[in-house]
């Protein structure tokens, strides 16, 4: 979010409207400075105000932002103007606030409102809608655009002694990498999925294995190991295999040699 103009009307000490225009300065950095009571925080009071219906800091309150030196008919609002992901956007907003009627005698009272508009299309009308839709647009809420875009004076330390949560959470909406939380979140439900049908065929493989009766005491070793090492068991198993294949077609043979023997001396 890039601000382009930024304009108070009957605003704490102006009493009129000011216009603070940020378009010229967009080329690089540039920096808001001035003595104690300059009104340095005034403008960022003006800008989360537009934004989020709250001001910069812990020590103003928002329904004490009408300029005591505002004529009874000079509003009070906050109008800024910015830039985000190519598009413009325009959002006002007015505190809630007392003024003197216009006719008569008395005060009479100016409810909170706002309104965002892109380009020249009204997104939300209302203090709450407006909020919400500014959130929703920016990716940040009140809070977050205070630690991270909006640091007043005296409240800088906020991000830094945020616990580690805190400052993930603020980094992960920045940067919207929650796409890369949901594939993780996907990914690790495969990896469960497949550790659990892994689990299914060792136990498998476990009984098939416990079934065999092999007269060699390696054999009973390598089935009593904790560490389940399938591959040496399916190796000893297609050795003694090929062992019981070879011992099998060696009594065959003599099976037949006998046979022919036996043949012979009763032909005789």
């Amino acid at each position: 979010m890039k601000p382009t103009a930024l304009v108070l009307s009957g605003w704490g000490p102006y009493k009129g409207v000011e216009r603070a225009d940020f378009e010229a300065m967009q080329r690089g950095l540039f920096l808001i400075s001035g003595p104690t009571g300059a009104g340095k925080t005034t403008i960022f009071d003006g800008i989360t105000f537009a934004l989020y219906g709250e001001v910069s800091g812990s020590i103003r309150e928002k329904d004490s932002l009408r300029s005591d030196f505002a004529d009874a008919s000079t509003p009070t609002y906050a109008t800024l103007t910015f830039s985000h992901r190519g598009k413009q956007y325009r959002v006002t907003r007015n505190p809630k606030y007392d003024r003197p009627k216009l006719k008569g005698e008395g005060m009479t009272t100016e409810l909170e409102g706002g309104e965002l508009y892109e380009e020249e299309a009204l997104l939300a009308s209302g203090s709450t809608q407006v909020t919400e839709r500014v959130t929703e647009l920016l990716g940040l809420d009140y809070r977050q655009f205070r630690q991270i875009s909006m640091i007043a004076q005296g409240e800088f330390q906020q991000l830094l002694v945020s616990s580690s949560k805190e400052r993930t959470q603020i980094f992960r909406d920045i940067f919207q990498t929650r796409i890369y939380d949901t594939m993780t979140a996907l990914l690790s439900s495969r990896v469960k999925g497949l550790n659990g049908r892994i689990d299914e065929v060792k136990h498998r493989a476990d009984e098939i294995t416990g079934t065999f009766r092999i007269e060699n005491g390696d054999w009973e070793e390598l089935k009593s190991k904790k560490n389940r090492t399938y591959r040496k068991r399916l190796g000893f198993v297609e050795q003694e295999n090929e062992r019981l294949g070879s011992r099998e077609r060696e009594l065959a043979s003599h099976l037949r040699e006998l046979d022919q023997t036996y043949k012979d001396r009763v032909r005789a």
